[in-house]
């Protein structure tokens, strides 16, 4: 908790020194069987059209004994009928789980119909991929396995009251190993 704490303090010192600070965002989640989320977020403009960010997020259930984290770094460019997103995220290996993963999404999103339309139509391509490292008995009997995801959305709107939308989902495991598999008896 305490790595946490020195980063969040980092990010919220970061943006007042240098006069950049665009959005910057805490959240805290609380639900079910304890489970609870604090995440801080930091985004500025690079230029007219690329944003880049911050974010780092704890993670904690009354199932596991310690926190969790995650880092992510996204870069964002918003052009004229379209919106790039690249996100690269870091979970690191926490001891509870004796695994951590790292990977990253990309998102694009587009429009299909003219900007002043009030009938606009967007699609929506995503893509994932995510490689994770865990321990089964010890140091020495280490697996690593990698799964991809991908997306599609169609989104119509008409006048802008009625939302139409469209989504399907694939995922690949292209090292045939499952987290099924990892679980040690």
């Amino acid at each position: 908790m305490r790595k946490f704490s020195a980063i969040l303090a980092l990010m919220l010192w970061l943006p007042a020194s240098l006069f950049a600070a665009r959005w910057l965002e805490n959240d805290y989640i609380y639900g079910a069987n304890g489970t609870k989320e604090d995440s801080l977020s930091f985004y500025t403009s690079i230029s007219q059209r690329f944003t880049v960010g911050a974010q780092a997020s704890a993670y904690h259930n009354n199932l596991s004994l310690e926190w969790l984290y995650s880092y992510r770094l996204p870069l964002m460019y918003s052009g004229r009928g379209k919106f790039i997103s690249f996100t690269p995220f870091v979970y690191p290996v926490a001891g509870s789980t004796r695994s951590g993963a790292s990977g990253g999404k990309i998102d694009l999103v587009t429009s299909l119909t003219g900007a002043d339309n009030d009938n606009y139509l967007h699609l929506t391509l995503s893509g994932a991929l995510a490689r994770q490292r865990a321990m089964l008995s010890g140091a020495a009997d280490k697996k690593s396995f990698s799964e991809t995801a991908f997306q599609l959305q169609i989104e119509k709107s008409f006048y802008k009251q009625f939302i139409f939308l469209v989504s399907g989902t694939g995922f690949s495991n292209p090292s045939g190993v499952s987290n099924r598999t990892l679980v040690a008896p």
